[in-house]
């Protein structure tokens, strides 16, 4: 909420939840009949304790825009009636119709104006409970990755795959991207309509220790097969396989590949991902396996931490500055 005695947040007010829900009651996004969330929920949302929440319900209540049942929740019982601009003060009304018209000189559309109005009042209001998503190739690696990244934030991290982006209940404020899938994330929001209103971080997910250690012991000469289900994970795993141990002979298959009984007769060891290893394991058993675990880079962890409190910091707006009189 906004900032209060020496720039510290100030807990949201009755008065400031009445608001909000009212907003969001009037746009539609709490219809009639909807149930409203739980005090716990949304005082954690927008940074109020819950018996504050409680009593803006009671408020509602009272002015006959919502009722209570014990037992089911809070349910919207009909919206506000109002005209644009009633009650707010007139410097707020100038200052909206002026942005309005600068925003359509500029050919911004009414749902790309929209879209911004509200990202921009979420993230003022709403910026100490970011949403951030991780994304990755598969869910084994993206849940760990995830867990790990929101260990090192104090914060919840939510994990995704390429898949989930730009879906359903996909809105994030930050997604938090493994390089190599960046470029797969990219297409899928702009399929999606770029609706998506992410702020996209790179992140460089390297294999362990413990996994370059093993390659890197092999002994010269040796026939080291490497198997990913995707080729950007393929390519990233050999060329790191080379780079740890120069003296082996690296061959890179994607595990879907029909033929990978024959490369894996023909080897010495097998490099391979969790996801890969969980359908090949049987196949692969007589070869020494190198299963490969990941860790996030600790320069991706602090340029994801610094864009978030980046995304945390409060957005202003400028006054217009009147021209000089002629």
């Amino acid at each position: 909420m906004n900032p209060g005695i020496g720039g510290a947040p100030r807990r949201a007010s009755v008065r400031d939840l009445e608001q909000i829900l009212m907003s969001r009651i009037t746009r539609g996004e709490y219809p009639v009949g909807a149930r409203l969330p739980s005090c716990e929920r949304l005082g954690r949302e927008l940074g109020a304790n819950k018996n504050t929440v409680s009593k803006a319900y009671q408020v509602l209540a009272r002015r006959g825009y919502t009722v209570s049942t014990p037992g089911r929740g809070t349910f919207v019982t009909r919206p506000p009636v109002r005209t644009w601009g009633q009650g707010l003060p007139p410097a707020v009304t100038r200052h909206l119709r002026d942005a309005i018209a600068i925003a359509s000189e500029q050919g911004l559309t009414a749902d790309e104006l929209e879209t911004l109005a509200v990202e921009t009042i979420r993230l003022h209001f709403h910026r100490g409970s970011l949403r951030i998503g991780y994304v990755d190739c598969n869910r084994t690696e993206a849940r760990e990755l995830a867990r790990d990244l929101g260990t090192a934030l104090s914060g919840t991290v939510e994990p995704l795959v390429v898949a989930d982006v730009g879906g359903p209940g996909a809105r994030f404020d930050v997604l938090a991207v493994n390089v190599s899938h960046l470029r797969a994330v990219e297409r899928r929001l702009r399929r999606a309509g770029g609706l998506e209103p992410a702020e996209l971080v790179p992140m460089v997910a390297l294999p362990t220790a413990d996994t370059l250690t093993r390659v890197a012991i092999l002994p010269a000469g040796s026939r080291l097969l490497v198997m990913s289900d995707t080729e950007e994970v393929l390519h990233t795993l050999t060329g790191l396989a080379r780079g740890v141990n120069p003296a082996i002979n690296v061959t890179e298959l994607l595990s879907s590949n029909p033929r990978f009984a024959d490369f894996v007769t023909s080897t010495d060891a097998v490099l391979v991902t969790r996801t890969a290893h969980r359908r090949l394991a049987k196949a692969i058993a007589a070869k020494p396996t190198i299963v490969a675990s990941f860790r996030l880079d600790e320069q991706s962890v602090a340029d994801l931490a610094t864009r978030r409190e980046a995304l945390r910091q409060p957005v202003g707006f400028a006054a217009p500055v009147e021209s000089p009189a002629q």
